[in-house]
């Protein structure tokens, strides 16, 4: 039956701005109770001391989500309507983590190598399940919205899930700190309240009314196979090329970024609660990366959040490779380290609210509308290259560690990730302009 004008919702529409928003909010504070570089890491260290296999745990979680983005374009491209293409993945990602969270919170007498394949197992599902669903949700949010009402409620549902996810850090805190719970129980409560979180986002989505694309915008079918097609693109948009780039370059950082827990708890000896604290700063970071990064859009444009994310990843890993340079392992001035890791998580958590803001929106507004997800998509694929930092890193300091290299190797590998980053953020500040921005 052909859908009438009646049954289309106008766009900016009331009821959309509602969903979209609680949507994005409940998903984000559950995000904040499965943070990766603190409570997934967390819960890795205390199955091995394997470095390695501890940078197994952010290498699944950007990889699944970055490298399927490809396949998920392809999947909409061409489409007018994208929320089955949403709701599909979503059903069929979510149970895994599920059950290790039930699994946890039950006392299941679960070998650890078992249970880090089980956790790197849930990890995958539920990731690649959200880039398959992240690629139709990019698209309709495009669709539903102008970009000025666009930057407004990624702002207002990252400010609203941020102060729900201070709560998440407390929460967090007090349940890893809290000798009367045990391992596992206590990791098994914080991912099951992750769960429900995620449920209440999934339920939102359902009240959205999609508005369809413009037929006439995908009637152009690109000639030969997709990654042709995406290969096209590249050369001939030196904006999607710098982009990728810039994003690579920078997101070397993360070969920093997952280790700087594990460093805070062997080599500065901070307590284990010390995990539910730098919660509470990622949050605190993403609070204000999402009311700065928020106000650099809505009045500079996404170029200019690209430039100030790129700069805050160099200067994350600086900071760690200076506070391993003068705190020694155990001395009074560990604690006074406490805040520098409580800024540079505080950094991170801010880094998180960047990316809608900055490489997502410079590739859409680059892009036409048949090639939005195209260009999401290459974006999104290429960039999960240095999602292999984290491995790399792990393997950097297993490696000096035997060579008897101690704690400074931590600091070998915050140097090279600074450089490397602080490479990506020059770069980034010779990006193109775009035409519809005020930039």
């Amino acid at each position: 039956m052909q859908i009438t004008q009646e049954t289309i919702p106008p766009v900016d529409a009331r009821t959309n701005k509602i969903v979209f928003t609680l949507d994005s909010t409940f998903f984000g504070i559950g995000a904040y109770f499965i943070s990766v570089n603190t409570v997934l890491t967390g819960l890795a260290s205390q199955l091995t001391n394997d470095k390695t296999l501890i940078g197994l745990i952010p290498l699944a979680w950007q990889v699944s989500f970055l490298l399927p983005q490809l396949f998920a374009a392809r999947l909409i491209h061409g489409k007018t309507r994208t929320r089955r293409n949403m709701a599909i993945p979503i059903l069929l990602g979510r149970p895994p983590l599920i059950i290790l969270g039930l699994l946890l919170v039950l006392g299941f007498q679960i070998p650890p190598t078992l249970l880090l394949g089980l956790l790197l197992f849930s990890i995958v599902t539920f990731m690649v399940a959200d880039s398959l669903a992240t690629a139709a949700w990019f698209d309709m949010l495009a669709r539903n919205f102008s970009p000025a009402t666009k930057g407004h409620i990624i702002t207002l549902g990252g400010v609203i899930g941020s102060v729900g996810g201070i709560v998440a850090g407390v929460v967090v805190s007090e349940i890893l700190g809290n000798r009367d719970i045990p391992f596992p129980l206590n990791y098994g409560i914080v991912i099951s309240i992750a769960n429900i979180l995620f449920a209440l986002s999934f339920v939102m989505f359902l009240f959205i009314r999609e508005r369809p694309g413009n037929p006439k915008a995908h009637d152009d079918k690109p000639k030969g196979s997709y990654l042709a097609h995406i290969k096209n693109l590249i050369v001939i948009d030196v904006r999607l090329r710098k982009a990728i780039l810039v994003r690579v370059l920078a997101n070397v950082e993360q070969m920093a970024a997952a280790f700087y827990v594990v460093y805070a708890r062997e080599s500065l000896q901070l307590p284990e609660g010390s995990i539910g604290v730098f919660t509470v700063a990622v949050v605190v970071g993403g609070i204000l990366g999402t009311i700065v990064f928020g106000w650099i859009y809505n009045r500079f444009g996404s170029r200019r959040v690209i430039h100030s994310a790129a700069t805050l990843q160099f200067i994350a890993p600086l900071m760690a490779f200076v506070l391993s340079l003068v705190v020694m392992p155990g001395s009074t001035l560990a604690y006074l380290a406490y805040g520098v890791m409580f800024l540079i998580m505080m950094i991170n958590g801010a880094l998180g609210r960047s990316s809608l803001l900055g490489y997502m929106s410079y590739a859409q507004e680059s892009a036409s509308e048949a090639n939005r997800p195209a260009y999401i998509g290459a974006l999104n694929t290429l960039a999960g290259t240095a999602a292999l930092m984290p491995v790399v890193g792990g393997g950097i300091i297993d490696f000096l560690i035997g060579a008897g290299w101690g704690f400074r190797a931590y600091t070998m590998v915050f140097g090279l990730a600074a450089v490397v980053a602080g490479l990506g953020a020059f770069l980034g500040y010779r990006l193109p302009h775009l035409q519809k921005t005020t930039d």
